[in-house]
C-alpha cells in the first residue's frame, strides 16, 4: 500500500519520532568492522510506522502491573516495551529525523494495532500467571503512533549487492543480503 492509498484509508503517518540513538557515522563505522570488503556504503534514514499502547492488569486485590507494548504498524507484530514516560519524542522532520528515504505504508489501523497488543499481554499475563486467568486487562492512556528510526544500508560486499537493516536505536541489524 502506498502512502497515498494508506492516508485514504485513514491511516495516518506519525508525526512524531523516537529519538536516533545510533548515528549515520556509527552505521557506517559498523560495516567496516564487520564487512571489511564492503564497498560504497550507503545509509539512509526512515522511519517505520509504530504504535504504542499501555495497559493495565488488574486481579482481585493484587496490585496493577503495567504492561507497555509496540506494535509494528507494517507488519502486525507486538513486541513487550520497556517504558517510554521518559523517551523525548520528536517531531519528524527535525534536524535530527529528517528521512532520506520514504517510510514504508502502515497496513494496520488504531485499532488492530490495539487489538495485538492486548492479545501479547493477555498472552504474557496468561503465562506469568499459571493459575487463573489475566485478570481484567485495560489500556490506559492514549495510544501513541510513532516512527521508529532505522538505517537502509546499502553497497556491495565482495562483488554482492549488500542490504541491511539497522535498529537506529538499538543498533540491531537484519541482513536483507550481505
Amino acid at each position: 500500500m502506498t502512502q497515498a492509498a494508506a492516508a485514504t484509508a485513514g491511516l495516518v503517518a506519525p508525526t512524531v519520532a523516537w529519538p536516533v540513538q545510533i548515528s549515520r557515522e556509527q552505521a557506517l563505522s559498523w560495516v567496516d568492522r564487520k564487512l571489511s570488503g564492503a564497498r560504497d556504503i550507503r545509509a539512509e534514514l526512515y522511519h517505520s510506522p509504530m504504535l504504542g499502547v499501555v495497559f493495565e492488569s488488574r486481579r482481585g486485590v493484587e496490585p496493577v502491573e503495567r504492561v507497555h507494548v509496540i506494535v509494528d504498524l507494517v507488519g502486525g507484530r507486538a513486541y513487550a516495551a520497556e517504558p517510554w514516560n521518559r523517551v523525548a519524542f520528536e517531531p519528524l522532520g527535525t534536524a535530527g529525523q529528517s528521512a532520506t528515504i520514504a517510510a514504508p505504508a502502515r497496513t494496520l489501523t488504531d485499532e488492530q494495532g490495539e487489538a495485538a497488543a492486548r492479545r501479547l499481554v493477555q498472552s504474557i499475563l496468561l503465562r506469568t500467571r499459571r493459575l487463573g486467568g489475566p485478570g481484567r486487562v485495560q489500556r490506559v492512556g492514549p495510544l501513541l503512533c510513532f516512527g521508529k528510526p532505522n538505517w537502509w544500508i546499502t553497497g556491495s560486499n565482495r562483488g554482492r549487492q549488500m542490504e541491511i537493516i539497522m535498529d537506529a536505536v538499538t543498533g540491531k541489524h537484519y541482513a536483507l543480503s550481505a
